[in-house]
């Protein structure tokens, strides 16, 4: 019940993010003083620049991004969009929130097993130790939650719950090329997801 509930509460959330996507569109569409920040144009026509959500439809062809390897450089626009798989309806938000979701845990599971050592985690204790990780970031592990942290899990620290986190979100994104200036020139990888 309470991951039923939860869930619930994660797609009208992103229902709500995206009806305020949709409202920035249309008030971006019926405003044509707002522009995206285009730093600059190529000589084949493609823009470069910024992107937020007031530029939504409008974006430049290359939206300026960090890569996981810290290198600054842009990634393509219909690149970005194929990544972030948009919902096209409030029942696909929620499919594609509890696929992310499901997973998400399976991921974080696996990576738990690995760092710790454990070969065997519950799913309970890693989904409640899922949730708090994310609801209560950089929380002492002993105050996150009153789990019976057994199975190898009772002298996980802070900082391999960070890892785990991590390393399970970038597994569970999907890769896109971060560019140069150039616009043809790999300089990195972007995670989306």
């Amino acid at each position: 019940m309470k991951k039923k509930s939860s869930l619930v509460v994660l797609a009208a959330l992103l229902s709500s993010a995206a009806f305020m996507l949709v409202t920035s569109a249309a008030i971006a569409r019926n405003n044509p003083s707002i522009e995206p920040a285009i730093v600059k144009s190529s000589e084949d026509g493609s823009t470069y620049g910024y992107a937020s959500p007031l530029d939504y439809g409008y974006e430049p062809d290359y939206i300026k991004a960090v890569a996981s390897n810290g290198c600054e450089g842009y990634v393509k626009k219909t690149e970005l969009l194929e990544a972030e798989r948009m919902a096209s309806s409030p029942g696909d938000a929620i499919r594609l929130t509890e696929e992310r979701d499901n997973a998400l845990r399976i991921a974080f599971t696996d990576k738990l097993k690995e760092v710790t050592g454990a070969e065997r985690v519950d799913d309970n204790i890693a989904s409640q130790l899922l949730t708090a990780a994310l609801t209560n970031p950089g929380a002492p592990v002993s105050e996150i939650a009153a789990l019976p942290l057994a199975q190898g899990l009772e002298q996980l620290t802070n900082d391999q719950l960070n890892t785990v986190l991590a390393e399970a979100m970038m597994s569970i994104g999907t890769s896109i090329p971060v560019y140069a200036e150039d616009g043809k020139t790999v300089i990195g990888e972007f995670i989306v997801g």
